[in-house]
């Protein structure tokens, strides 16, 4: 609270955009408190709702988010950080959640995956594959790119099976070139859920992805 007085006497009108932390963990009541006192200074710019995906079910992470934006003003940013998957991201976008700090991207170039599903999947069409592991020995001899007809550096530029060679030997370079295409991928996701949301067909987008990833 003395905080809060203290943000709102000060003049921010050259400040950086500043964001309020909600915290309270896993308690339901916490978190409310949080929110109603930060939702209060009219000096912050958004808020962001902390220390999701740390162990609770997605039922009670539901819950949290639910309690968080009931009593948060809903012309502010909410941001969450959290792993980010993409069906995690759709379903918290569908909660209001409207900026994502999130780890997905990296966590699959660590592992040597590369992410491949569907950005804009019909209703009716069938389940891919989200992600490949190019330690995989069957892309020893694929000359084809990650995802053909994606327009990012690695793509454009080089093969599975180069990427394959790449892991196996070690090759630093093997991290660099699938993170720049993850994440160039995952922020075309983002343009196609922008895209849907602006054309009030946010729901439907979600329903096809989800029917389509694997």
């Amino acid at each position: 609270e003395k905080s809060g007085e203290e943000l709102k006497n000060k003049n921010l009108s050259s400040a950086p955009k500043l964001l309020g932390v909600i915290e309270g963990g896993s308690d339901l009541k916490g978190r409310e408190v949080c929110a109603k006192a930060l939702g209060e200074i009219k000096e912050l710019d958004g808020f962001v709702i902390a220390g999701l995906h740390s162990g609770e079910s997605p039922e009670y992470r539901e819950r949290i988010i639910r309690e968080v934006t009931a009593v948060i003003p809903d012309e502010k940013p909410l941001v969450s950080t959290s792993k980010g998957t993409p069906l995690s991201v759709l379903h918290e976008v569908s909660l209001g959640v409207d900026i994502f700090e999130s780890q997905y991207p990296e966590m699959l170039t660590r592992m040597g995956h590369a992410s491949c599903f569907a950005l804009s999947p019909k209703a009716d069409e069938p389940s891919r594959p989200s992600k490949l592991n190019l330690w995989d020995p069957k892309y020893k001899v694929d000359k084809s790119p990650i995802v053909p007809g994606c327009s990012c550096y690695t793509c454009q530029t080089h093969t599975k099976a180069y990427l394959h060679h790449l892991l196996n030997t070690h090759e630093m370079l093997a991290q660099v070139l699938l993170q720049l295409h993850n994440v160039y991928h995952y922020q075309r996701f983002f343009v196609h859920i922008r895209s849907a949301v602006r054309k009030g067909q946010f729901e439907a987008y979600r329903a096809a992805f989800e029917s389509a990833f694997e």
